[in-house]
């Protein structure tokens, strides 16, 4: 009982260092609590999840009214301002 116990709470840890490096909580409370101290070791030198870039841009600002548009607009729907490729 104490063993399962002991596993829980270093679930927990791995889970809360986990997290803090980018990774979701539940999955690693449960590999954490699974593996034990072995899980915690690992978790301590992964590395940081980065978010994923976003390479494509899909709207933008009109140069006039400041309003979202969509890259293949050529008239923006908040002021009627036409817009030129070379604007957006």
């Amino acid at each position: 009982m104490r063993l399962i116990l002991i596993n829980i709470l270093i679930g927990l840890l791995v889970a809360v260092i986990a997290q803090g490096k980018g990774y979701p909580f539940i999955p690693w409370w449960l590999k954490g609590a699974i593996s034990g101290p072995l899980g915690l070791l690992y978790v301590i030198f992964m590395k940081r999840q980065e978010p994923p870039k976003s390479e494509e841009k899909i709207s933008s600002a009109c140069p006039n009214c400041g309003g979202m548009i969509s890259l293949g607009q050529s008239l923006c729907p908040h002021c009627n301002n036409k817009i030129d490729i070379v604007d957006v």
